[in-house]
């Protein structure tokens, strides 16, 4: 993927999931505004990237205000290739997940140490945000971020596949060992309410793979958040098919979902 494309891909995301909010195919958006429909299809593939004033045409054909238009005009006017952004409770990352979840024909998240962000009940992220030294009143508003992005993702209809360690689902670090057992009964009923599949990758294969990440599997192109820390991220395209490949090799190793669903079971059989 050349440097220009990877800087208009997030985007025509974004230009597409706004379309489709509206309800308007693509011949309908190009009389809108006045363009060529093959244009439209280029910008929203990220083959071609709209300027800004094409966006604000775009927006107010659209019908797109408040922080939806505001998080356009900052993609329009985005040169790197990919885009930095604040934590969970920043509008930006709000609107890069919900549009990536959109158009997605399937979402990967791995962590090699925990239970990953958007399958955390809000009990289990305080208790980790606090054993990671982040005070109490920023651990609440993050916290309820993170439920706000779980909602999201889990409440819709992509499938979504997991992949954890045994050493995610046996933490004995956290505050009351009952906490433990809820976040692991949530991901057990988030298996039969929602489309999750869960995989658990053997310890000793585990330590070759790199931190945790989600990736998106959106039309045009992979897109990949990367935690940093607490309060910060990235989302960047997957350059060079680089997590594309990891989740690959996770595929490869870990247990299929029936096996990986009864150990988590037997490990809330052993907690009661």
């Amino acid at each position: 993927m050349n440097t220009q494309r990877r800087n208009n891909i997030l985007l025509g995301i974004a230009l597409r999931a706004a379309r489709q909010r509206r309800h308007w195919g693509l011949r309908e958006l190009a009389r809108r505004i006045g363009a060529n429909q093959a244009y439209v299809s280029n910008w929203e593939l990220g083959q071609r990237r709209a300027r800004p004033e094409t966006v604000a045409r775009i927006l107010g054909a659209l019908g797109v205000t408040g922080e939806d238009a505001r998080w356009l005009q900052h993609l329009a006017h985005t040169t790197h290739t990919g885009l930095i952004i604040c934590g969970p409770d920043h509008p930006h990352y709000r609107a890069a997940v919900r549009d990536c979840t959109e158009l997605s024909e399937s979402i990967q998240v791995w962590h090699p140490h925990l239970i990953p962000d958007i399958l955390q009940i809000p009990d289990y992220t305080m208790a980790v945000l606090r054993a990671q030294g982040v005070d109490t009143p920023t651990a609440r508003r993050l916290t309820a971020a993170r439920a706000e992005s779980t909602t999201l993702i889990t409440g819709g209809t992509t499938p979504i596949t997991a992949y954890l360690t045994r050493a995610a689902l046996t933490q004995q670090h956290l505050d009351t060992p009952t906490i433990m057992t809820r976040q692991l009964a949530h991901l057990e009923s988030l298996t039969t309410t929602t489309n999750l599949t869960l995989r658990i990758l053997p310890g000793h294969v585990a330590l070759g793979f790199p931190g945790p990440f989600t990736r998106f599997s959106a039309y045009s192109a992979p897109i990949v958040h990367i935690p940093h820390h607490a309060e910060a991220g990235a989302v960047i395209p997957d350059q060079d098919g680089h997590y594309t490949a990891i989740t690959d090799r996770l595929a490869k190793h870990a247990t299929k979902h029936q096996p990986s669903l009864t150990a988590m079971r037997e490990l809330i059989s052993d907690d009661h």
